[in-house]
Formats: C-alpha cells, sequence, structure tokens
C-alpha cells in the first residue's frame, strides 16, 4: 500500500473517532502504543491545568507508562525536566479517596 493510500485511510480513520466522540478533527490523535498514549495524556492534562496547581498526585502501584515519565532518579520526582511537585502516594486503599 502506497503512501497516500495510507495518509488516506489515517484520515477517514480519525472522522470515523471524531463523528463517534463528536470532537474536533485535530482533537484526534494516534499514537503508537499505551505508553506513548498516556504519556501523550499525563503531560498534557498537567500542562492544560497546571494553573490549578503545579503537582500530580499519583500512587506508588501506577503503571510504569505513567511513574516513568515523572521519575528522574529514585529520589526524584519531576514533570519534563522542570521542578514541578510529584507526590507518590501509599498503594494502601485507604490512601485512595474516591468523590
Amino acid at each position: 500500500m502506497g503512501e497516500r493510500a495510507r495518509e488516506g485511510r489515517l484520515e477517514k480513520a480519525r472522522g470515523q473517532v471524531e463523528d463517534l466522540l463528536g470532537c474536533a478533527v485535530d482533537e484526534v490523535v494516534f499514537t503508537s502504543g499505551g505508553s506513548e498514549g498516556n504519556n501523550l495524556a499525563l503531560k498534557g492534562v498537567f500542562f492544560a491545568l497546571r494553573h490549578k496547581g503545579e503537582h500530580i498526585i499519583t500512587t506508588a502501584v501506577e503503571h510504569p507508562a505513567i511513574l516513568g515519565p515523572l521519575r528522574v532518579d529514585d529520589t526524584t520526582w519531576q514533570v519534563q525536566s522542570r521542578n514541578h511537585r510529584v507526590v507518590i502516594g501509599s498503594h494502601s486503599p485507604l490512601a485512595i479517596k474516591s468523590r
């Protein structure tokens, strides 16, 4: 299959997702896999909402695709090489607060 054909199929799929979700076509992003998608979502939400507080709260048992982008080394956690606070909570069920 040629490159134009692949691009045509990708754009068709993007349009189908747009119709299904009722969003703009430029809001539909395809990634190569779950880890890349999680990373993009984590950073996108963080930077979109950082005016509410420049910190992320997560748990010690979060998936590596979420914890990986936040880890600098075993004692330092930050977002994208910036000094934003990352809070790693306990994995105890009591530490998880539901609404």
